[in-house]
């Protein structure tokens, strides 16, 4: 799985298996939560694109693990406005 975080152009070839495990699960837990509801918004459209369930979900992994960049960063919550920009970027 490649991760990519656009706020600060890093990429990362190979991302830790428990690292992407709990990413993955994180988005999981949104999309079937509805918490946030763009998420799941999001993995919709990513699909009708003609993405696979599993890429589009990576995709909005590499969305969500930005977002945890920033709030580490920042030493500040989740910032929901930030995410939503981040998934309205993937193409």
């Amino acid at each position: 799985m490649k991760m990519r975080n656009s706020e600060n152009g890093t990429d990362t070839k190979k991302t830790s298996p428990i690292l992407r495990r709990e990413i993955l699960r994180a988005v999981e837990n949104q999309i079937r939560d509805e918490n946030p509801l763009i998420t799941k918004k999001t993995l919709e459209r990513l699909m009708k694109k003609g993405y696979s369930r599993e890429d589009a979900v990576v995709l909005i992994g590499s969305a969500l693990l930005t977002e945890i960049y920033w709030m580490l960063k920042n030493e500040e919550p989740f910032n929901e406005e930030r995410y939503t920009k981040e998934l309205n970027a993937l193409e």
